[in-house]
């Protein structure tokens, strides 16, 4: 936990100083903080309804269709253009995200009836002008324990769900080109073997799949003037 509040200061910090006149700055990059779980902290809001992913779809384990949420977690976006203090309390999920992404970009059509039904939240950038990211609170992480930075420099700081989160996506991708690529796919298969940096790589060629204009904007062939959000619409 400690480490990953350091590192959450140092895109903080990052994102508060990035001001270039072109390419991504501050004043074009939103930062959104999200939790997949909060460690177990109690909510007395009961899970509400949601629409099934698939609807029509075999219930799983325990006759369950996948048409409840769980419960809620925090979130945060950080971003010049989002009024101080603001607070929604409007339900989100996390498949927000993906709404919000084609709302703004217009990437293609929903994956599922799940991200469909979620609410972007592209409207809280909602300012006529941005807010100087030097007036921005400060943030002062804890020390992070030595045995983590060991870790961290020996290339040995991704989790085991981290690892295999990492080779399911490597088995999609696998099956996605068929049997024939089973050989160039297969190294990333090592468990013990996979860094953070080549997990990075892996999630890269992954959401490039998916989303051929985020590759475009990573790898440099978007538009002239990437500074400009009309001239170049692909996210960084």
């Amino acid at each position: 936990i400690l480490a990953g509040e350091a590192f959450l200061a140092r895109i903080y910090d990052a994102l508060r100083a990035a001001g270039s006149s072109t390419g991504s700055n501050v004043f074009n990059t939103t930062l959104l903080i999200g939790w997949d779980e909060p460690g177990g902290t109690y909510d007395h809001v009961p899970p509400g309804p949601v629409p099934s992913p698939e609807p029509g779809a075999p219930a799983g384990q325990l006759g369950f269709r996948f048409d409840r949420s769980g419960y809620r977690v925090p979130a945060i976006i950080v971003s010049p253009w989002v009024s101080r203090g603001a607070v929604y309390t409007e339900e989100y999920r996390h498949t927000s995200m993906l709404a919000t992404l084609r709302n703004v970009w217009g990437l293609g059509a929903p994956f599922s009836g799940r991200d469909a039904a979620a609410r972007a939240f592209d409207h809280v950038l909602n300012l006529d002008v941005p807010r100087d990211p030097q007036t921005w609170p400060d943030v002062t992480p804890l020390p992070v324990p030595d045995f983590q930075e060991t870790r961290v420099k020996a290339g040995q700081a991704l989790s085991t769900l981290g690892r295999h989160l990492c080779h399911g996506i490597v088995e999609h991708e696998r099956r996605l080109r068929g049997s024939s690529d089973a050989a160039a796919a297969a190294p990333l298969a090592i468990t013990p073997e996979l860094s953070p940096r080549l997990a990075l790589d892996v999630i890269h060629r992954f959401g490039e799949r998916y989303f051929p204009r985020l590759a475009a904007g990573r790898n440099g062939a978007a538009a002239d003037n990437p500074a400009d959000p009309a001239a170049d619409p692909a996210p960084r």
